[in-house]
């Protein structure tokens, strides 16, 4: 049996430049942030997932019914029941 050539589309970086064009599009008309302007990100505590203290690196927390505390350095994190991906 002889190799086999496979070929994509034109090229992916037409596809990506065709994304990145709408997402300025989107953007010039106010329906996405800029890029700049994106919130950070906030460290919470993930109810059954193994977590770490974005402080002192500890893995032991006291957890309450609203807010888990890190038992190194104190820092209170706020209790999510899952992690929202966008």
């Amino acid at each position: 049996m002889g190799a086999r050539i496979v070929s994509f589309p034109a090229a992916l970086s037409d596809v990506s430049r065709a994304l990145q064009a709408a997402g300025q599009q989107l953007r010039a008309a106010g329906l996405l942030p800029a890029a700049d302007e994106r919130r950070p990100a906030v460290p919470v505590f993930v109810i059954g997932r193994a977590n770490r203290c974005p402080d002192c690196h500890g893995e032991a927390f006291a957890v309450g019914r609203i807010t888990a505390e890190c038992c190194g350095c104190g820092l209170p994190l706020a209790i999510v029941a899952s992690r929202r991906i966008m």
